[in-house]
């Protein structure tokens, strides 16, 4: 009984298994998906313009009372550097302090003494010491402004999109640089709206994964199963004694011999 029951259980999983397999892997190659209100199209680039630009920004500032930066964080763009401190000219905490604060707990006895204990704790954390300027690391490569305008001829519709690239990211900087003059792109047509590339959907995939190893695990279990029931029953075949007569064979009883009897003269 054990054993039908673990061979049901593993077909079973097996076709949960199948069953999450084949959607997720659909959504691995097709990763970006299609509603029915989505119309696939092909749209022309009408206009593209893309202005590259050097940008920087400061971070991993410290508060202190004389900056040893050369320059200011306002000027790093017409430095070569790309990595390089910097002076912020902003009022800035250097040394933060806690108060002593004390609190009174007293108790009455039976004999209606009192008697009062002082507690002593932190409190009022504040600013004891300011400064004017911030030495910070500052970095700077290149960012990307872009304008393009598509057109779609089969719904006679078009649409000019603004694109930024945050400093050094290459990707999006390539791909806005894709985007040359009459070059042809599929596109989607959603009501009034042309859209490049329709919003991929990470959260059904992740859904997926988790449906994937959950059947998996299911699988597993039901396969181990399987082969325990297997091991218990070969183990039986080979060790169990049968106890008893065989069947379907005639048993004739044991005779002793015994010795004659002896009569007296």
């Amino acid at each position: 009984m054990g054993l039908d029951q673990a061979i049901l259980f593993f077909v079973v999983s097996t076709i949960a298994v199948l069953i999450t397999v084949v959607p997720l892997a659909k959504l691995k190659l097709e990763p970006y998906y299609h509603p029915l209100n989505y119309t696939l199209t092909s749209c022309q680039v009408t206009f593209s313009f893309q202005n590259s630009y050097r940008c920087c920004q400061y971070d991993t500032c410290q508060c202190t009372s004389q900056c040893l930066a050369s320059f200011s964080c306002d000027a790093l763009v017409s430095q070569p550097q790309n990595h390089t401190s910097c002076c912020q000219n902003h009022i800035c905490c250097a040394r933060y302090v806690w108060d002593t604060c004390y609190h009174e707990e007293c108790q009455t006895k039976s004999n209606g003494v009192t008697t009062c204990d002082e507690e002593s704790y932190q409190c009022n954390y504040h600013c004891s010491y300011w400064n004017s300027v911030e030495q910070c690391l500052g970095t700077c490569g290149t960012c990307m402004d872009s304008t393009i305008t598509i057109y779609s001829q089969q719904f006679n519709q078009s649409k000019t999109i603004q694109t930024h690239c945050n400093q050094d990211d290459f990707a999006c900087q390539n791909k806005q640089s894709n985007f040359t003059m009459n070059s042809s792109w599929p596109c989607y047509h959603q009501g009034t709206d042309l859209i490049l590339q329709v919003p991929r959907k990470d959260t059904l995939i992740g859904l997926w994964w988790f449906l994937v190893a959950l059947t998996s695990v299911l699988w597993i279990a039901s396969f181990l199963w399987i082969l325990s029931e297997l091991l218990q029953y070969l183990d039986c075949n080979c060790n169990c004694i049968q106890i008893g007569p065989p069947k379907n064979r005639q048993v004739y009883p044991t005779i002793t011999p015994t010795a004659p009897p002896e009569f007296e003269v």
